[in-house]
């Protein structure tokens, strides 16, 4: 198969995969929030947020840096069988790691200590995205595979929040039902790695192995962390400063968002092994092609922001089923969001495939600091608006950091 048509058919199946990740989700919110309530949906949120902490932990920057490794050594079966077991050994170990601590900061913080039994069952997620190495199936550019297993697990899913989410005391059962897709969908790509891949687990040959990959990853691993301080850090501030139900009314905001931005994510998983391989054999293509999809990754959302500012009270009243002129509101402001973004998002293939490691790493660095500086003070200020209002400012200096990193591709070509 062609490298143009192999990318093509990967941004295709991602593309799918995206809107089974995105629509499904969106087909359930609006009975999910007229169900629980907004308050109830609201702690779910939170929940998922806290939650999505260790799953950042337990995924330690492996699903950009072993991706790399994996497209490289694809041909080679043994090479590739070190790798995963390498990975998922350390994973494992993460798991344990983060288990405890989460335990530990249930039991200890009186907030979280009520609500117990949602943080547990929410912390399935963390195991079941550990089970399913999406880096494994990157690597080897076999998408249609990480496609077809996430579609199963949503639909399962989906069909079960309808059938068994009934009252708003369903809340706990509503979080164990999303945290047993992400379950399912883990034990179903490790039997078809096992089958069709002949991969299996072996202890690692090498401590120095180990060393190595948690030395790689650990780069990225930081910068992903500081990404995702105002990534989830966003509902965790609005529910702590202004209520589960101000929460519940972001997180409807930034769902709607991340449905619109995750449109681009295919476009940036499928690259972004081509783009390993196109900056050693041919970095004139590499700066084109990157010109190219930042034009039209700017042009995509900017129709999308100006759809969505203009439909942002039909959205409204189709997911809450009232006119919320708070979330209204919100949705408008978000349509900048949006923007800067799905072009952050573009970007960061190439500053990976760049290897700018240490760059990323204190650009994010800064970033949940400068999130934290300005969200707390903002959100108690001017409650969920100022929220996204620092979102806005955040997004704008990763778009001019990520701008300035990408730019050094240019002198390197010169001094070639």
């Amino acid at each position: 198969m062609g490298t143009k048509k192999r990318i093509i058919e990967n941004m295709i199946s991602l593309f799918v995969l995206q809107g089974a990740n995105y629509l499904l989700p969106l087909i359930t919110l609006p009975y999910l929030v007229r169900v629980l309530g907004s308050e109830k949906f609201g702690l779910l949120a939170f929940g998922s947020a806290f939650i999505y902490y260790f799953v950042v932990i337990t995924e330690y920057g492996f699903n950009l840096t072993a991706t790399r490794k994996i497209a490289i050594h694809r041909d080679d079966k043994q090479k590739v069988s070190e790798i995963f077991s390498t990975i998922m050994f350390i994973k494992v170990f993460l798991t344990l790691i983060t288990f405890v601590i989460m335990a530990a900061m249930v039991l200890i913080i009186p907030k979280l200590r009520l609500e117990w039994e949602l943080y547990f069952a929410l912390f399935l997620t963390v195991l079941g995205n550990v089970m399913f190495p999406v880096w494994f199936f990157q690597g080897m550019e076999k998408m249609k595979y990480i496609t077809i297993l996430n579609i199963v697990a949503k639909i399962i899913t989906t069909i079960a929040i309808f059938i068994f989410i009934q009252k708003q005391s369903d809340y706990l059962l509503a979080a164990f039902i999303q945290s047993l897709g992400f379950v399912i969908a883990g034990l179903l790509s490790l039997c078809v790695i096992w089958r069709q891949f002949s991969i299996r687990l072996s202890r690692p040959a090498y401590w120095s192995s180990i060393a190595n990959e948690l030395k790689e990853g650990g780069q990225v691993f930081i910068a992903t962390l500081s990404g995702v301080v105002y990534g989830q850090g966003t509902v965790l501030i609005t529910g702590f400063i202004a209520g589960q139900s101000a929460a519940g009314y972001y997180a409807i905001a930034q769902k709607v968002a991340s449905a619109i931005v995750g449109l681009v994510q295919p476009v940036t998983q499928a690259i972004y092994p081509y783009l390993c391989k196109l900056i050693s054999n041919d970095l004139s293509k590499y700066i084109n092609f990157k010109k190219r999809i930042l034009f039209y990754g700017l042009a995509t959302g900017v129709v999308l922001g100006i759809i969505l500012v203009y439909s942002s009270d039909w959205v409204v009243k189709l997911i809450t089923g009232e006119i919320s002129p708070e979330l209204i509101m919100l949705l408008k402001i978000y349509s900048l969001v949006i923007l800067f973004t799905m072009m952050n998002v573009l970007l960061n293939p190439f500053v990976l495939s760049m290897e700018k490691f240490n760059a990323m790493q204190k650009m994010y660095i800064i970033t949940a600091i400068l999130f934290l500086v300005v969200s707390i003070p903002a959100t108690m200020w001017l409650n969920t608006y100022g929220m996204v209002i620092s979102i806005l400012i955040i997004e704008v200096y990763v778009f001019i950091n990520s701008l300035r990193i990408t730019k050094v591709d240019i002198k390197w070509q010169r001094s070639q």
